[in-house]
């Protein structure tokens, strides 16, 4: 029997774990059988899985910036990877969910990568996290390791990173072990994107490729975490949540992930790129083993960790952010809120999903598909279904009228 949350007098710890680049088909439980992950596994066997979870722009800094504030991309001001010589970043005045989350009475730690701005006014301590540990942008361009805003080491070993973060989020948590504050751990891996750099003990294993064993740490390190939780009498009111910020690097060839049948990777609108695994788990409280179908976006998360925490005014401030806290913690109400997710492509509003249909819009051509018969995205059916295709390419264009957002 699934139990009812907790009031929210009683406030759950949350932990994020959020993967780089992980394709939608990597996960044995999503169907994957050259990778061996069975910590991710078992969390899929003991949770729900969302099946059409997206990112509304299937790149790195933009699908961050998303999940910190709850707005698509354009609203953030980042609507394409940082670099080093970006002087862009998350706003000052963006409320973020850590910050709403420390509002609330919540410890706050990121450990891992932050990639929404490395100016000191955009990092994390800036932007609600108690603590930080990691690096500011991917691991392909720096090396730099930081604890808060000190820089600690140039040039780190990047094979041993994933060790290092989880040993200091797996402290973390036993520190909170005798502690009435509630948590927010964010921990987000740099793996499996490249450069595929493991441990010794890892790499030393037969496991495939390189890419299997980047996915073989990664599953490694989220049983650490489970397990630090359950030691220190911390899991059952933990709200687990584990996804990837966009699909796959394709054109990575072995060093990237996989999507088949879904078409796309990292950088398109495809549903490769833009459709993410998703993990939820709270012991005894989430339907093991459940399946959600329901349409759902990176963006929700926000809404879900703030009424979480009983934050209820982020209801009446975000119109890209659904929560999913009636979903997840009902086996037999699988019918979300969205009826519709947008995508983006740099500056550009580039595809409308309402239901199984998916309208791309490019150079001023509209291609629609049926994602419930045709998930690789090869048949167009815009002249079939002409009302159809008039009725979502309104949506497109009202949205764009609305936010003031260039169509591609």
């Amino acid at each position: 029997m699934i139990a009812h949350l907790p009031a929210f007098s009683q406030k759950a710890n949350i932990v994020f774990i959020f993967a780089d680049d992980l394709g939608f088909r990597d996960l044995p439980s999503h169907g994957a059988r050259q990778n061996t992950m069975p910590n991710l596994d078992q969390l899929a066997a003991q949770g729900m899985s969302f099946s059409n979870f997206t990112v509304p722009n299937a790149v790195c800094s933009p699908s961050r910036a998303s999940f910190l504030s709850g707005k698509n991309p354009h609203k953030t001001g980042i609507n394409s990877a940082l670099t080093r010589g970006s002087r862009r970043g998350i706003a000052e005045e963006e409320l973020t969910i850590a910050e709403l989350l420390k509002g609330q009475g919540y410890a706050t730690y990121l450990v891992g990568k932050w990639h929404v701005g490395h100016r000191e006014i955009h990092r994390p301590n800036r932007h609600g996290f108690d603590n930080f540990f990691g690096i500011l942008m991917s691991h392909d361009q720096t090396r730099d390791l930081y604890r808060n805003d000190d820089l600690i080491e140039q040039r780190t070993d990047l094979g041993n990173l994933t060790t290092r973060f989880t040993s200091t989020a797996s402290d973390w948590i036993r520190e909170h072990r005798d502690s009435s504050q509630p948590f927010f751990l964010y921990f987000a891996h740099v793996s499996p994107h490249v450069p595929l750099e493991v441990s010794d003990k890892v790499s030393e294993l037969e496991i495939g490729s390189s890419y299997s064993r980047s996915l073989f740490e990664l599953d490694w390190s989220v049983g650490k975490i489970i397990e630090s939780l359950e030691l220190n009498g911390l899991l059952s009111n933990t709200l687990i949540v584990f996804s990837s910020d966009n699909g796959p690097w394709s054109s990575k060839g072995e060093e990237g992930g996989a999507v088949a049948p879904l078409r796309g990777g990292k950088r398109t609108d495809h549903e490769g790129g833009v459709r993410i695994p998703a993990i939820f788990y709270w012991k005894g409280r989430v339907a093991p083993s459940s399946i959600n179908h329901s349409l759902a976006s990176i963006t929700d998360l926000y809404a879900t960790f703030a009424e979480l925490a009983g934050e209820e005014s982020a209801k009446e401030i975000l119109e890209d952010s659904e929560s999913l806290l009636n979903q997840i913690s009902a086996p037999n109400n699988f019918v979300g809120p969205r009826e519709e997710v947008y995508f983006f492509s740099e500056r550009f509003l580039t595809a409308v999903r309402w239901e199984n249909y998916k309208l791309h819009i490019n150079a001023g051509v509209w291609k629609l598909y049926d994602l419930g018969r045709d998930q690789s995205e090869i048949f167009d059916i815009s002249q079939e279904r002409p009302e159809l295709t008039r009725f979502l390419s309104q949506k497109i264009y009202n949205y764009s009228e609305k936010h003031g957002v260039p169509i591609k």
